[in-house]
């Protein structure tokens, strides 16, 4: 009898060490689709990834990438794409990498795991939100830490500030958070190590931005009434626009079309084109005003300098005409002298009677021509007068104006 206890006892010995062996032998040889399936048994991506709900999700956030494509300053919206990273631990995606084939880091696709529900946008009610199809791949090493990468076109508001164009500075700021989680549930934060953000290095320059500062700062927002708090990550970046191409295609033609206002008085009135000249440079103003106005936003706030400055040289273009055509009225008349011309008209009539006094000559039809050219002239040179007047008021007009914005330009 207890030689069969023996056997009995030899025999389930034997059988637990084989089932020993063939469960340590299956974790090393098990298959990569017996791993995933055993690793995410029972995960649901639905389900915050911490053991203890009571503690929030800590993500960590950095910002690698900003360019700026576009800015749209009819609707005030600034277009850019941005590369960043996100961490975090999941705390159900743990395991011991020497007990499966040392594999200790996994590509995943990000519709497999769970990941948090965050936004980019700002004051300006424009929004972008995290999607699973935004990231290629996720990483997910042994103890449980995923990085995701992500790379994300965005359209976010801007308070355009043109009060100086071309020469504008304009700032942005767009921030991240969570959209439904408060921070008792995610809690978000810069990533530690991260060195500080420098413009040269982070962004990628526009033909017509340049990025020249970038900062970034943690924030709580509050809401008394929900009795609950919001992580947000703000960052503000400094742009500055170039002004070379704005400057060479609309300013200086402008500047140039501005300068042909006082030489139209040097151009001789039997041209017969001072009117027309006239006409061309205020049309040509007119189109100019237009094209800037197209350009920017319609907002009453302040007026841009640039607008005002081509706004005015359209004031010295129409008066321009008006007096352009007061000098050749005066140039043409044959009527009698007013009486603001009689002194000097007396005074040549007096000149040239005096002179056929010593000539002998009495002839009554040359002193009736004598006297036509007498007020002939006298118109003649009150033209002339008034053009000369008139070329050194609007050559200043443009020197002033012209000094005033570049004064307005440099902030003196």
């Amino acid at each position: 009898m207890s030689i069969i206890v023996h056997i009995f006892l030899l025999h389930g010995i034997l059988i637990h060490r084989c089932v020993c062996v063939k469960n340590s032998t299956s974790l090393k040889d098990m298959s990569n689709a017996e791993f995933m399936e055993k690793l995410f048994e029972g995960y649901s991506v639905n389900i915050p990834p911490v053991l203890n709900f009571e503690r929030p999700v800590l993500i960590d956030l950095a910002l690698y990438h900003l360019s700026i494509d576009n800015i749209e300053m009819k609707s005030k919206i600034i277009s850019g794409r941005i590369i960043f990273g996100l961490e975090w631990t999941d705390e159900y995606l743990k395991w011991n990498s020497s007990d499966f084939k040392d594999i200790s880091k996994l590509s995943l696709q990000p519709n497999q795991i769970w990941l948090p529900d965050l936004y980019i946008g700002n004051s300006e009610d424009l929004f972008t939100f995290l999607k699973a199809e935004n990231v290629q791949e996720v990483i997910l090493t042994s103890n449980g830490v995923v990085e995701a990468w992500l790379y994300l076109h965005i359209e976010v508001g801007i308070d355009l500030d043109i009060y100086k164009y071309p020469f504008d500075e304009q700032i942005c700021e767009f921030e991240f958070s969570s959209w439904m989680h408060s921070d008792r549930k995610i809690d978000i934060s810069v990533r530690q190590g991260a060195e500080e953000l420098k413009a040269s290095e982070l962004s990628r320059q526009s033909g017509e931005w340049d990025i020249i500062q970038i900062e970034r700062k943690r924030t709580i927002k509050s809401f008394d009434e929900y009795l609950t708090n919001f992580t947000l990550i703000q960052y503000k970046f400094s742009l500055k626009r170039k002004w070379q191409y704005t400057i060479l295609n609309l300013v200086t033609p402008v500047v140039i079309t501005s300068l042909l206002n006082p030489l139209s008085f040097l151009l001789p009135v039997d041209s017969g084109e001072r009117i027309s000249l006239s006409n061309t440079v205020f049309l040509t103003m007119a189109v100019f005003f237009s094209i800037v106005n197209h350009s920017l936003p319609k907002t009453s706030e302040g007026v841009p300098i640039i607008v005002a400055y081509i706004g005015l040289q359209m004031l010295g273009s129409s008066l321009t005409i008006v007096f352009t055509i007061f000098s050749l009225a005066l140039y043409y008349r044959n009527q009698n002298n007013p009486s603001v011309f009689k002194f000097i008209c007396g005074k040549i009539r007096k000149h040239k009677k005096e002179i056929n006094d010593e000539n002998g000559s009495t002839d009554p039809v040359s002193e009736t021509n004598i006297q036509n050219n007498v007020q002939r002239e006298s118109w003649m040179k009150a033209s002339n007068m008034l053009d000369t007047a008139c070329f050194w008021l609007s050559l200043s007009w443009n020197v002033v104006l012209l000094t005033l914005v570049m004064m307005k330009v440099t902030g003196e």
